[in-house]
């Protein structure tokens, strides 16, 4: 299991000039975490992402897959960070790519994690993640969160960002786009979590924003507490942070840093007593259940076509054929590995596909903590990685 540097991050709201939330102040909150997350969730999460025509092929998917993977390694202490040269001198449409699939799957992999860390191991049995994207007729509007995280008592919506660059000291970035999302987070009374995803050579660094006004199981603390000491940012001066990778549309103009003052996340305008009660949540068009079930409905075209496409194995997982074929990690350094996108005949529940996670996981411990081999299941679709294997190595998904 990896680990990342997790910061939380509270904002609070006041009422705009048309009557519309908007945020008051960003605050920090709480201290430095240390947060497992798999490599196999940050992975899993792409392969669910639809096409613009919704036709897509096995081998294309692996290929931007693999790529994602390659960008990602383990220290000897299991900090995930970014691989070396390769990146840096990848053209900006690579790096870009790289670095917005690393932040929607790092959002999906700290929510999980921060999920179990709160509520405990059980429960993420039954929990489920979409992209939103999936949604066809929500995909284009601007207004809409990225990621759909549901259990039985948790529908919550996930907004990511993905930088190849250290956190920026202002939080001017965070509080446009949230901005943006406020008003859809108000029409709807649905929950909302953003994170900004920072993917180094020293290490990954998570920025995970919730609102302060309400009571959420995000109120406790998440991971393990990290000393100040060991944090790979303390030192970096705000002005040596690139922003080549940064879309123009994130970068408020004239951002030159944030001159405001910190806000106490305890007593901020728009807290109130009726806060920890929210207002029952929107069912109707463009709200998170909307989209989930139109998300839903989707998903099954696209595994459908990724197996078609995949080619055959004699392999049987859950009773079930899987297609698929392993491939190296990076095709000009074989030696770093193995992985796989995997697609079963038929869907798995979220709870079943937890199950078997956690059985090929736990199979598979021993070879892990080495840096071995991890794996991840929902739905039909089966991600695998393994940095010590080459070939097919059926035999670590031996059910």
């Amino acid at each position: 299991m990896s680990w990342v540097t997790l910061r939380q991050f509270r904002w609070t709201t006041r009422t705009g000039p048309d009557d519309l939330p908007l945020v008051y102040g960003i605050a920090p909150y709480g201290d430095l975490r240390k947060l497992p997350v798999d490599v196999a969730d940050v992975i899993l999460v792409n392969a669910m992402a639809p096409t613009a025509s919704l036709r897509i092929e096995y081998a294309t998917r692996v290929d931007e897959l693999r790529l994602l993977r390659s960008c990602l390694l383990d220290k000897a202490d299991g900090a995930l960070h970014l691989a070396g040269g390769g990146f840096a001198s990848s053209s900006p449409h690579v790096r870009r790519f790289v670095s917005e699939s690393f932040g929607l799957g790092m959002l999906s992999a700290a929510v999980q994690s921060a999920y179990e860390w709160v509520a405990g191991p059980d429960a993420l049995r039954d929990f489920d993640a979409l992209p939103v994207s999936l949604a066809r007729k929500y995909a284009k509007s601007r207004v809409r969160p990225d990621l759909l995280f549901r259990t039985a008592d948790l529908l919550l919506a996930g907004e990511a960002r993905g930088r190849s660059s250290r956190p920026a000291a202002s939080t001017l970035q965070q509080e446009k786009r949230l901005n943006t999302l406020l008003p859809w987070v108000d029409a709807h009374k649905q929950p909302l979590v953003m994170t900004w995803a920072h993917l180094t050579e020293a290490g990954v660094t998570v920025n995970l924003y919730s609102s302060a006004e309400g009571g959420s199981w995000l109120d406790a603390p998440i991971g393990e507490s990290r000393p100040p000491s060991s944090n790979l940012y303390l030192d970096v001066p705000t002005e040596d942070v690139p922003t080549e990778d940064v879309p123009a549309d994130d970068v408020p103009a004239g951002a030159a840093g944030d001159a405001r003052a910190p806000v106490d996340p305890d007593g901020p305008p728009g807290a109130g007593p009726d806060a920890e009660r929210p207002p029952p949540r929107s069912t109707g068009p463009g709200s998170a259940e909307a989209m989930f079930s139109a998300g839903r409905e989707t998903l099954p075209l696209l595994t459908r076509q990724l197996y078609a496409s995949a080619p055959e194995t004699p392999v049987r997982l859950a009773d079930r054929r899987l297609r698929g074929r392993w491939v190296p990690v990076d095709p000009v350094h074989p030696d770093r590995g193995t992985f796989l996108l995997g697609v079963l005949e038929e869907p798995l529940s979220p709870r079943d596909g937890r199950v078997l996670t956690e059985r090929l996981r736990a199979r598979n411990r021993d070879v892990a903590v080495a840096g071995g081999v991890t794996v991840a299941v929902r739905d039909r679709l089966l991600v695998a990685t393994s940095a010590l294997r080459e070939g097919q190595p059926w035999d670590l998904l031996v059910d």
